[in-house]
Formats: C-alpha cells, structure tokens, sequence
C-alpha cells in the first residue's frame, strides 16, 4: 500500500514540475515550426518541410484545434524559417503563452507513461524498490524535465524507442508474439517522430543474440527475421501517420516555397547543385533522379525529406561550442562531457555505483544488463564519432530511461560492514538530488552541476540548444526598477509582447544595464537575426565577456551594469 502510494506521488511530482516549468518557460527555437506544421497536416491534410517526421507535429497542434490559432497563409511566407518562428506565434489573433502550453500537453502524457514503463521495466528486473528508485530518479531529472515539456521531437522519439524496446525485451525473455507486435507498433511511433529512430534497428539485432547463445545459423535467421518484423509493422505505423503526406520529395510547386527567400528551396538552381553528386547535366542517373524527387509522389515523402535532409546536414557538420572554444565538426568527447556537467550528481553517482553492483549479480542475470546499456553505449558512440552534431544533450536523451532503469539497482547495493553508511549515503544522495531539482526549477534546460560550479557558469562551458527565458526579464525589471535596458538575445518571444521595452545592443562598446543570452555573449549566431551570416562572431562581444555579469536570469540571460570605469579597464 505504501509502495503504490509513493508511486503516485512520484507521478503527481513529474505532472507538476514538468507542468509548472511549462508555463514558466519561453517558447523555444524549433517549437512554431513544428506547431505550424501540424496544425497545417490537421486541417488540410498535407504537410511542408519540417526536416523531421509528423508526429510530434501533430501531437503539438492537436489541441489547437479546438483554439482560436491561425496559421500563416503560404502566399504570405517570404523567409520560410525565420517567418514560421518570429511571424506565426503573433499571427492575427494567436496568443503566444496559449500556443505554447498546449502545444507541449501531449509530449507531456508521453514523458507519464515513459515514466511508468521506467517503473515497471526496473521493477520487474530488481524489484519494486528498485521500480521506484527509477521513477525516484528519472522524476527528478533536470535533462528529463527540461526536454519532455516541449513541442520537440526528441524526447518523444527517445520515449517511443524506450518503450518498443521494453516489448521487444519482454519478448525475447518470454517468446510471446504479441509483444514483438506491440515493440513493432510502437517502433513506428518513434519513426513517425524522428528519422535516428532508424538506428535502433541494428540495436535490436545485437540484442537479440544476448539470449540466443549459443549463435547458431537458424538462430541468426530468426533474429533478423524477428527485426524483419518490428520493421515492417514500424514503417506500416509510420506510412499511416503520414497518409495524407504524399508528394514529390523536390516539389518545385510546393506553394509554401514560391515567395522571397524561401523560393530559393525549392528553385531549380538548388536541384542542380543536389543533382550534381549524380553526375554531368547529360547523366542518364542524373536525370532519373531528378525525375523521381520532382514528379514522383512519395508515401510519408516528409519523412524521407528529413532523411535527405539531415544525411546533407551531417556531411556538412556543425559549428559546436565547448570549454570557451567554437570549432566546426566538434569535439569526440562533446557528449561525454555534457553529460559530466549537466547531469547531476546524485545521479552520475547513482551509475556509477550500478556498474560496481554488476558484479554482484548472478551470471545468469548479466544479459539484462548488456540489453541495457547497449543502446546508452551505441547512442554516444554514434553521435561522438559519426554524426558529430553536437547540439546538446536532447539528441542522446534516448540513453537516460535505459541507465536509470540500469542504476535503479543500487536500491539492493551492500557493502560488508558498512550496511549503515551505505544507507545514509543513498538518502543523502535522494535528498540532495530533490533539492537540485526544486532549487533549478524551472530552468531546467540551463542546469549544470556543481562540478563546475553550478548553473550561473555553465556558458563558459558550453550553450544549450533552447534560447533564452524572455519571459522573465519583465519581472526582474520590475523588481530592480528598471525603466529601459541595452538587449542582445535573439529568440521566439518578443521583449514587446510582454511590455519591456529595451534599446539594441550591438557590438559596440555600450554602458548602462544589459541583458544579453549566453549564446550571443560567446558568438552564437540564430538564424532569426536580420543580419544572420550563419557564421560565429565569437569577437563581437569580446569586450563584454572581459567583464563579469552582477547576475542572471534563469542562467539563459546574463545581467551586466557597465559604466565608463570598466570600458577604460578593459582597454576601450
């Protein structure tokens, strides 16, 4: 009776914190191109180039429906990108705080049944002690709170492919067909979602020779039927979602990219330099391709596009910031490090003391564990040596519900005479872990722990891929008496929307207060600005980071008080 007690209060706890930080967070970069996306497939059944499948779309836009929100007419679209993001969230009569709450509910009742599948999966490999540690743990998890109130797409695909690997466990341990099919169904949420859901596909196949030892020719058969199977069932889910999105994947008269800027995307001029990888003008492969991406109609063609899309992007590489540096193609150990900083402590603990548990259990038990942290180990092997985004941790947040339900078993760890002090450590780390999470609340995205000292510092390790909390900077204003500021911080939200009113920082020497986001103060670039290059500037405010902030709203915006004295200190 206790147990289940303290399960729903743990539940009650996640619903109120990822709840609570929701309305107190500004909409994020990619949030309104999703949101318009959905909303666009719902009520007309087709779909423009999100670069990433539909459903979290449609997920995000369901509840719109039932709202008074418009979305931006086709003809009315210049800059593709940049009008969804800054125009759509003001569109007529939008209202931006409504789109934004409801546009995260259904990400939100997806992180609550991940939650329960954490709970049940580590129950039923350790007990329901352990059951509620994983649901202790994965509830107050800044990372899990940050990214499951949104209207991304990461987090929901990361809890589909936990969820349909749960299944897929179930059926390699019991041989129940039914749950293959349930893994396979739900596989194809997690496709519907996000294009890496492909990568769990061979993950499966690995995992599936974990219980079928010794490997035999018809058991090799078998295993990649079984995967054969979750495929099938997962791209028939996925073609299903997607039954209204079938078009050419190159549409020159898609009427969503025929004005301004935005017709570049779609233009004649950019086929040409795709098609340029499939040989002369006079190609006979080149014309084929050509052929089939403008004239052919693709089932689920937005999924596909993302898949382009994104293999062009990972080519190309990124331009990543880390330890005060920015460097094209990143770093190796980018995740490795982000995850060191950025998860709590308590909770690498927690981990750390799993893998030394390991060797406690009985070697008949040690293929669940492998099963487990496969896919943590695939996952930043993947993003540190092959596709070497490194965009924050969102894009590996598939590794956390699989190494909590791994950690979870520390609740049995014993340690011969030191029973009670053992014990008095695992609460010390429970409550410090509680008070991590209460004392970020709700700027859960800009968390950093106290390896490096603590959420104010971690800009000068590295930014978070979210934008800045605008909607705070009125109420500090209010509480300094601040009547007008110098701003700097590219984002969704509009200072004006919430009254404050501000003069534009450049990247001029300026005195007075600023506030600037950490991104522009180390030289991110945001495509919503007017003069986006798509290029770092990390030396339009040098002059400003010799300086140090007097404070910090929600760690995403730095508050400076700059006066003549300081400039002249600084060689200005």
């Amino acid at each position: 009776m206790r147990r289940s007690v303290f399960f729903y209060l743990l539940l009650f706890a996640f619903l109120i914190l990822t709840v609570g930080s929701s309305l107190q967070k500004s909409m994020l970069w990619d949030e309104p191109r999703y949101i318009m996306n959905g909303l666009h497939y719902l009520k007309h059944g087709e779909a423009y180039n999100s670069h990433a499948p539909l459903l979290s779309s449609i997920l995000s836009a369901f509840p719109l429906l039932f709202l008074d929100v418009e979305e931006i007419p086709a003809e009315e679209l210049q800059h593709m990108a940049r009008d969804v993001v800054t125009v759509f969230p003001y569109y007529k009569n939008n209202n931006l705080d409504t789109i934004t709450f409801w546009s995260r509910i259904g990400s939100i009742l997806v992180a609550i049944a991940v939650a329960y599948y954490v709970y049940r999966w580590a129950s039923e490999l350790y007990g329901i002690k352990a059951g509620l540690l994983a649901l202790f743990i994965y509830t107050f998890n800044p990372v899990i709170l940050a990214w499951s109130a949104t209207a991304y797409t990461d987090f929901l695909s990361a809890g589909f492919m936990f969820i349909a690997s749960y299944y897929y466990w179930n059926f390699l341990v019991t041989q129940r067909r039914g749950h293959l099919v349930t893994s396979g169904v739900i596989y194809g949420l997690a496709l519907a979602t996000k294009i890496t859901a492909l990568f769990l596909l061979p993950i499966l196949i690995i995992s599936y020779f974990i219980y079928s030892r010794p490997i035999s020719w018809t058991k090799v058969r078998s295993g990649f039927f079984c995967v054969f199977i979750i495929a099938s069932l997962g791209f028939s889910s996925l073609f299903l979602i997607h039954i209204g999105d079938v078009k050419p994947i190159y549409d020159l008269n898609d009427p969503f990219y025929q004005n301004g800027t935005s017709a570049w995307f779609r233009s004649e001029e950019r086929l040409n330099g795709i098609l340029d990888t499939f040989g002369s003008r006079d190609s006979g492969l080149r014309a084929f391709v050509k052929t089939v991406a403008t004239e052919v109609p693709i089932p689920a063609s937005t999924f596909f596009d993302a898949v382009i899309s994104h293999s062009n992007t990972n080519k190309e590489k990124s331009t990543s910031y880390l330890f005060g540096e920015w460097k094209h193609g990143g770093w190796w150990y980018y995740y490795l490090v982000a995850l060191i900083i950025q998860v709590p402590i308590p909770i690498l603990l927690f981990f750390l003391m799993a893998i030394i548990f390991v060797r406690q259990l009985k070697r008949r038990e040690i293929h669940h564990e492998i099963y487990l942290l496969i896919p943590v180990f695939f996952w930043l092997l993947l993003f540190s040596f092959v596709s070497r985004l490194d965009l924050g941790l969102r894009h590996i947040l598939i590794i956390f519900p699989f190494s909590i339900v791994f950690a979870s078993k520390v609740v049995h760890f014993r340690v011969k005479n030191f029973e009670r002090t053992v014990k008095s450590s695992f609460y010390i780390l429970c409550i410090w872990l509680i008070a991590t999470t209460v004392l970020t609340f709700p700027f859960y995205h800009n968390y950093f722990n106290e390896i490096i000292g603590g959420s104010q510092d971690g800009y000068k390790y590295l930014t978070t891929d979210a934008g800045p909390n605008i909607r705070h900077i009125g109420p500090y204003m209010e509480e300094h008496n601040l009547t007008s500021v110098k701003f700097r911080a590219p984002a969704v939200e509009r200072p004006e929307y919430r009254s404050v009113w501000y003069e534009e920082l450049t990247c001029a020497p300026a005195t007075g207060v600023i506030i600037i986001g950490t991104g522009p103060l180390v030289g991110g670039y945001y495509s919503t600005d007017e003069d986006f290059s798509g290029e770092v500037n990390e030396n339009c405010f040098g002059w400003l980071q010799q300086l140090e902030p007097v404070d910090n709203i929600g760690y995403s915006l730095l508050v400076f008080n700059v006066n003549e004295a300081d400039l002249e200190n600084i060689g200005y």
